[in-house]
């Protein structure tokens, strides 16, 4: 008998190992995702251009007010890419991330904003690696009102804002530490209750083999500015007090 089978054609050979491989780099690739936070496919991550960023919309990062005046944080990267962010990941094999393990890392920006950007900000690089955010994943926390006030209240975010750039005359950006200190203790004297601000919080990441980072943004919430500014106070206020029962 004989045998009807035809040999396979070398082209569709060669479309079978393409197949193939790309199959089995796709299983490698989501089993690092899964099982080890992106650990290994982070590695070949290229460096990202440290002069720019840029928004990414296939994130969303939102806000909103709950009954209990409480505010939810909700978080999802809609690509079926994966992102990876910053944090200390101690070269850790597999890690987990809890929401609040991943907001933990978000950054924000005080609007009217005179000096506002997007980038990282770390006190120290020693520990610091990259985790992934996996397709379609999402993270939600809830912050009290307080709390955004207490990681709100910082100088850094101060002197970038139009508060201290309308109200003092000399470029405060040469302002020292003490200097600045001075003026927000004198000013907030003059700031009615009812004045405000509004926070944008937003997530640093940077996209598979991309060279960039990219970031997205939340909306703005508002909140009280001499609630910001004494919290600064009162944080300095408690720094003095230690440094001198040392």
């Amino acid at each position: 008998m004989e045998d009807n089978k035809k040999p396979l054609n070398s082209k569709k050979i060669i479309v079978r190992i393409i197949i193939i491989q790309f199959l089995i780099f796709i299983a490698i690739v989501l089993f690092d995702l899964y099982a080890f936070r992106g650990f290994f496919t982070s590695k070949i991550h290229i460096n990202p251009d440290p002069w720019g960023s840029e928004q990414t919309y296939s994130c969303d990062f939102s806000i909103e007010k709950t009954k209990k005046n409480n505010y939810l944080f909700s978080f999802k990267n809609q690509s079926l890419f994966p992102k990876y962010f910053i944090n200390y990941r101690w070269r850790e094999y597999s890690q987990s991330i809890t929401d609040s393990v991943f907001f933990r890392y978000d950054r924000k920006n005080l609007h009217p904003n005179f000096g506002f950007d997007y980038s990282y900000s770390f006190d120290c690089g020693t520990g610091l690696g990259l985790s992934s955010i996996n397709p379609l994943e999402s993270f939600t926390i809830e912050k009290s009102y307080l709390q955004i006030i207490e990681e709100s209240s910082y100088m850094s975010l101060f002197r970038k804002s139009n508060f201290l750039y309308k109200n003092i005359k000399k470029k405060y950006i040469d302002l020292n530490h003490k200097q600045l200190d001075s003026i927000i203790r004198t000013d907030i004297k003059l700031i009615s209750e009812t004045d405000s601000i509004e926070i944008e919080y937003y997530i640093m990441m940077n996209s598979f083999l991309s060279k960039k980072d990219i970031y997205t943004t939340s909306n703005k919430i508002k909140v009280s500015l001499k609630d910001l500014l004494n919290k600064y106070i009162e944080r300095q206020k408690k720094l003095i007090n230690t440094s001198f029962s040392l």
